[in-house]
Parts: C-alpha cells; sequence; structure tokens
C-alpha cells in the first residue's frame, strides 16, 4: 500500500489566511501526475481526493460537474527546483468543506490517477510513519514482529542513548514513556515496571543513533503484524504507536 504524511498548511497574509494542501516529487510521475496534469480536487467526509482528469473528458463539463460538487480544477506544475520534482497545491472552501483546517496530519493513500486524504485523529501535535519490520529468533529460528524507532526525532524528544522507557501494550496500541528517575533507583523502576505489567526497555546506541527496539509475540498479541503501517504520534517524553484502521478512516 503506498501511503505518506502530509498537512493542511497556511499561505496569505494575516486577515487573509486560508488553508492549502500541497504535494511535490518523482512519485506524482509514476501515478501519472505529469506536468500539465488536469486534477479533479473534491471534498470528502473528513479529507480530500485528487482524480486525475486527463482523458475521454470534456473540460466545460468537467468543470461545469466539479462546481456543482464544491470542488476545482488545478494542474500539475513543472519541477521547477530537481528535489521537488513534479507538484502542485489547492487551497480553497473544498478543504474546509472536507472537514479540515490548517495543521491537521493527513494520512495519504495514493494509486494511479487518484490520491486520497483523511485527517488523523492524534494525541500529540507531531507525527510519523513507522513500518513492522521482522527478526528471527537466535534459538527456535521462529520469525517475530520486530518495531525499531531510531533517529534524531527520538533525540529530541529526550529518548537519548541509556535513557529507560517503559512500554505499554494494548491492543493495536504501544506507548513509550521516557523514565528519568536515573539508574540509581533502576531496582525501583524495575519493580513499579513488574507490578503494572510494562516492559521496560533500555535506549540503545547502533551507528551513534539512539534507538529504542521491541518484538516478540508480545507484539503479535496485542495486533501488530510485519510489515504493518503504524502511526507514531509524539511529544517530549512520550511516543505512541498505533496501528491504522483504514476503514475506519474512509479508505
Amino acid at each position: 500500500m503506498n501511503i505518506l504524511l502530509s498537512a493542511v498548511k497556511q499561505i496569505g497574509d494575516k486577515g487573509k489566511i486560508r488553508p492549502y494542501i500541497s504535494f511535490s516529487g518523482d512519485w506524482l510521475s509514476d501515478i501519472g501526475f505529469v506536468e500539465n496534469a488536469l486534477i479533479q480536487v473534491l471534498s470528502e467526509q473528513g479529507g480530500i481526493v485528487f482524480n486525475l482528469r486527463n482523458e475521454n473528458i470534456v473540460y466545460s463539463d468537467l468543470f461545469n460537474s466539479t462546481k456543482k460538487q464544491g470542488g476545482t480544477l488545478i494542474r500539475v506544475n513543472p519541477g521547477k527546483l530537481e528535489r521537488l520534482g513534479q507538484n502542485f497545491i489547492t487551497s480553497g472552501k473544498h478543504i474546509q468543506k472536507g472537514g479540515l483546517s490548517i495543521g491537521d496530519i493527513l494520512l495519504v493513500k495514493y494509486d494511479y490517477g487518484i490520491i486520497k486524504t483523511r485527517k488523523i485523529p492524534l494525541d500529540f501535535e507531531h507525527a510519523r510513519l513507522v513500518r513492522v519490520g521482522k527478526m528471527k529468533r537466535k534459538y527456535t529460528e521462529k520469525t517475530v514482529p520486530r518495531i525499531r524507532l531510531t533517529g534524531e526525532w527520538i533525540a529530541s524528544i529526550g529518548f537519548t542513548v541509556d535513557a529507560l522507557v517503559t512500554a505499554v501494550l494494548e491492543p493495536n496500541c504501544i506507548t513509550f514513556t521516557l523514565r528519568n528517575e536515573g539508574m540509581e533507583q533502576y531496582s525501583e523502576l524495575v519493580k513499579y515496571a513488574r507490578e503494572n505489567n510494562l516492559k521496560l526497555l533500555q535506549v540503545r546506541n547502533v551507528k551513534k543513533f539512539p534507538v529504542i527496539d521491541i518484538s516478540g509475540s508480545g507484539l503479535e498479541k496485542v495486533g501488530f503484524d510485519i510489515k504493518d503501517i503504524l502511526i507514531a504520534s509524539y511529544d517530549y517524553g512520550i511516543i505512541k504507536l498505533q496501528k491504522l484502521d483504514y476503514e475506519k478512516l474512509g479508505f
């Protein structure tokens, strides 16, 4: 499944600020959104859909039909900057009509000729996508799911190398919480984790990057499978991983 994250941003000066959504990159060309391609933009419940409309159309008929549905027609712009590739932007009342506002985080699902966006309800302001990987058990050779969180982003929210972390595993959800008690209170933290059925982890140092690593059948028991794509919402000292419910989001 082809998915990514985007957001509703703002454009304009004070008093004339309005929301907009934009996309850029070579992936647009791969799904038919090439330079000057015509796009029909329509609002749907909780999001926006972008339909490629380049074949078997009468422009005036499409324009009138789109207008009646409260949408708009736009075209793909040429990639003036090589790093952007093809790109396009849309702004207007259809964004609010789709239930979106400035700052909303969007899940984007795309295939040839169509891009769908949906607002993701988040527990925290920031978000990113995480894919469930796999590993083999050393002695049993059994393949089990594995989640690795790594990069400067986890260090920036306090999860630095050697930091202690507790993990709460619930159906389709894992919450990592930074623990600042310090190593001198490690025994108390171990006791606390056992009494509350928490996993106790330590942020590892892998090639100079901090890594939070969790794996095993426990992930399967709460609903996480290999190749699942998760949404990670986070703030300082806390990361919440949730399994995406595509049907609930309207995909």
